[in-house]
This record gives structure tokens, sequence and C-alpha cells, in this order.
């Protein structure tokens, strides 16, 4: 069971890049391709397949792709995939030192795959000692556009209640700073009755936080545990 549950985590992730591939290409697709300023952040190799699946889709696209690692994902199979897949393309992305320095603002986008989790808290939190931190306020600063997608720790049905919880206000925190936060992102609702057809207009595979006085009908607890939404009530 564990096996298959490991298995099923870079599926996952592969198909909620479908979006963001799907928006990146068209938010620029009245332009010709550009340089895409792609920051790579945390460990996890399961978000490997999904990230390079992006990739490939921009360099196909015709994108510039110059990419920096984050100082854990340059320690991991994270960088060392992305170079490979690099070789056998014949260098079509440029790897950057990680620090931004007096690099000139000539991207046309900054895309973060797989957000980890200390990146995005740090993010929130206005922190700049890191390099996803970096990034983001420098392109935020120059009126880019940044993207970025949840990685496996920030959508986790595993975690405690409260740390989803705070998870979910840092994901609205970079919202409200202007990122677009793709992916599995927790939705609150002040429903005081959940019923199936509430259900049925939800996004499989997302986290929903309750008041600890919603009620939840039979047959919507039967579909959210269908559709895998995981349930956080008494916040």
């Amino acid at each position: 069971m564990a096996e298959a549950r490991k298995e099923s985590r870079p599926q996952t992730f592969a198909h909620r890049l479908d979006a963001i591939i799907s928006q990146v290409l068209s938010a620029h697709r009245q332009a010709q391709p550009g340089r895409l300023q792609i920051v790579m952040t945390g460990g996890e190799i399961e978000s490997l397949s999904g990230s390079l699946k992006c990739l490939e889709a921009l360099h196909r696209a015709g994108y510039q792709l110059r990419i920096s690692f984050s100082h854990s994902a340059s320690q991991s199979a994270v960088k060392a995939g992305c170079q490979l897949w690099n070789l056998k393309r014949g260098g079509a992305a440029r790897f950057e030192n990680p620090r931004i320095q007096s690099q000139p603002a000539d991207f046309i986008l900054l895309f973060l795959p797989s957000l980890s989790l200390n990146s995005l808290m740090k993010i929130a939190s206005g922190l700049r000692d890191n390099v996803a931190c970096e990034w983001v306020f420098y392109a935020l600063g120059r009126q880019k556009k940044v993207i970025a997608t949840l990685g496996p720790e920030c959508t986790a049905t595993w975690l405690p209640s409260a740390l989803r919880a705070l998870i979910a206000r840092h994901i609205a925190t970079l919202q409200q700073y202007g990122v677009v936060v793709k992916g599995s992102q927790p939705v609150e609702r002040k429903d005081r009755l959940i019923a199936l057809r509430d259900v049925r207009l939800m996004t499989p595979g997302q986290s929903l936080y309750l008041d600890r006085n919603t009620l939840i009908t039979p047959a919507a607890r039967d579909e959210l545990r269908r559709w895998n939404i995981s349930v956080i009530q008494g916040r």
C-alpha cells in the first residue's frame, strides 16, 4: 500500500502541472517567446517528473530557459535530473548562479515549479534569505508575473491540521503579493451545511477547511472520500 502511494504522487503532481503549463504558454501566446526565469526549490524527488514535463513543454514552445537552484535543490536529485534533461536536449536551458546579484530583469516571467514548504513559508513571511525569496521579490518589484506550483510538502494530506491551516494562510499571502499559485490549493468555506451538490463543485484532491459547527451530509462525506478531498474542521 505504501509503495502504491509513493508511485501515485509523481503522477498527481504531473497532472497538476498540466494547468500551469497551459497558463505559462498562453500568457504570452500573442508575443514572441522570450526568456523564462525558473527557480527550483526543495529536494523532493516526487516532484521531479512533473517539473521536467513542464521544462520540456516550455522548451518545445521556444522559450529560453534560465534555471537557478536553491541550496536544497542543488544538493538533491532535482538538480541532477534537470542536468540530465538539459544534456539530452543539447543545452536547451542555461543554469545560472543561484544568487540574483545584478542580473538584468530581461525575463518575461518567473516560474517556481513544486515550491517547497520552506520557501513558501519564507516568502510569505517576507524573508529574503534564500534563492526563491530573492527571485520572487526581485520579480514582483519589477512588475514581472510570478507563477508557482505547490510541491508535495505543501499538499500532503497527512500533515497535522494546524500546519495545513498555516499553509493555507501562507498561500493566501502569496496571492495577495500577486503570485499566481497553482495546484491543490486549500479552500475555506463558511457554509453551515455541506451537501452532495456542494462537493461536486469542488476540485478533486484539494483540502477543505470548515468551521467546527458545519454539518456534512452522509452522501457528501462519501463523495469527499471518493474525490480524495481532505476535510479539516474545528479551526
